[in-house]
């Protein structure tokens, strides 16, 4: 059987090839300085990106959560309940980040405190009694055409929008560094889904932000680059608030943008709540037909996010197990099965570049300091790539 890191060195033999104005994202195409390769690929633009390797293994997200075990867990949020924060179109996802003090400090001490009492019954002390902090939020939602939004899938329903609290072990110093660590417990992102319901007032901490990109820009659009501010309350975005977590799916996967995750596996502690939010026609329309993923000044070159979407594909769960706290999960049909014989590496691909100039993008084969939606254009040197392949090779 062919291992996870024989996928992740291919994918990075297959990534010296690249240019170096490529960008990962959710479609194939080239329009006017936007040229995006679909998630499929991801794992051949760069040797950072190599463990973005679907595979049947199970160590990627999202999945769906269908068949899940009990477990005796208890999960404590917490945020100032009142916190300034810059809002941004990345280009990618609209993402929420706490506003830094003039010294460069945080603005507030965010975090969030999570007791795993049990969490895993195969291995009890594993994610017991850890503090992480916030480092941000961001949104998915529709794609054009259609009525999924969500990444996850719960018993094989998608949601109209989800959007992920992403957080780092308050073990490290920074989001980088527990990136780099590579555990199975550097970070975590806990995932709220949205539903369509116009008979409800939609999500109040929503609107706000809703009415901060209104007021802050013009009426063609938020583009990508853009931001505004706005004081948020965290909790009011969480059906319930933070103090009525009680019932939700825990599992060990991945980021669903590149970096991805680990070439030894997964990083990531995934959170889902159970409790669905609201929002209405008026705040995903926005999402829809007013976020852009490029900057162009004429109207007619700009692209919306929701033209290819911003949504990661469902990965194979493989022999992962999904624990279910307060019941939270029904009794779907069980996608948990032991992965044997092996998978084909998707054929290799020529990303051609735009005919027209490209915005810079940055050059790094190292962790991320920041979040990963942040860096939305990750990809390096050839010469660096090969390098990093060839190490990668005698490591095996």
């Amino acid at each position: 059987m062919i291992s996870r890191s024989a996928f992740a060195i291919l994918g990075c033999v297959f990534g010296t090839a690249l240019g170096s104005d490529v960008h990962w994202g959710y479609g194939d195409f080239c329009e006017d300085d936007v040229r995006q390769v679909e998630p499929e690929y991801w794992n051949q633009l760069s040797a950072a990106n190599a463990a973005c390797i679907s595979t049947p293994f199970g160590d990627q997200t999202p999945i769906n959560v269908d068949c899940g075990e009990s477990t005796d867990a208890y999960y404590e949020q917490s945020f100032p309940s009142a916190m300034n924060m810059t809002i941004t179109n990345n280009g990618h996802a609209i993402q929420l980040n706490p506003m830094l003090s003039t010294d460069g400090s945080a603005g507030s001490a965010v975090t969030d405190v999570v007791h795993w009492e049990n969490m895993d019954p195969s291995n009890p002390t594993s994610s017991s009694n850890q503090t992480f902090n916030f480092e941000q939020l961001h949104i998915h939602w529709q794609k054009e055409g259609t009525t999924a939004g969500s990444e996850h899938a719960f018993n094989d329903v998608f949601y109209a929008m989800e959007m992920h609290f992403v957080m780092y072990n308050s073990a490290y110093a920074n989001f980088g560094a527990a990136f780099a660590a590579a555990q199975e417990d550097s970070l975590m992102v806990f995932g709220v889904q949205f539903s369509l319901d116009d008979t409800q007032d939609g999500n109040a901490e929503l609107q706000n932000v809703y009415n901060a990109i209104k007021g802050d820009s013009s009426t063609t659009g938020f583009s990508n680059g853009e931001s505004t501010t706005a004081t948020v309350n965290p909790c009011n975005f969480i059906p319930g608030g933070c103090d009525n977590i009680t019932r939700f799916n825990f599992y060990k996967g991945g980021l669903t943008t590149p970096p991805c995750n680990s070439l030894t596996g997964s990083i990531v502690q995934w959170v889902l709540p159970s409790l669905v939010g609201t929002i209405n026609s008026t705040q995903l329309d926005f999402f829809k037909n007013m976020v852009y993923m490029n900057n162009a000044s004429d109207m007619d070159t700009r692209v919306l996010i929701s033209k290819y979407g911003n949504s990661r594909p469902l990965q194979p769960r493989g022999n992962r197990t999904i624990w279910s706290a307060g019941d939270a999960l029904g009794n779907g049909t069980c996608s948990k099965q032991t992965v044997t014989g092996s998978t084909t590496q998707p054929s290799t691909k020529v990303f051609d570049s735009c005919e027209v100039t490209t915005t810079a993008m940055a050059t790094s084969n190292t962790a991320p300091t920041s979040s990963p939606t942040s860096a939305a254009h990750v990809t390096a040197a050839s010469s660096v790539l090969i390098v990093t392949c060839m190490l990668m090779l005698l490591l095996v």
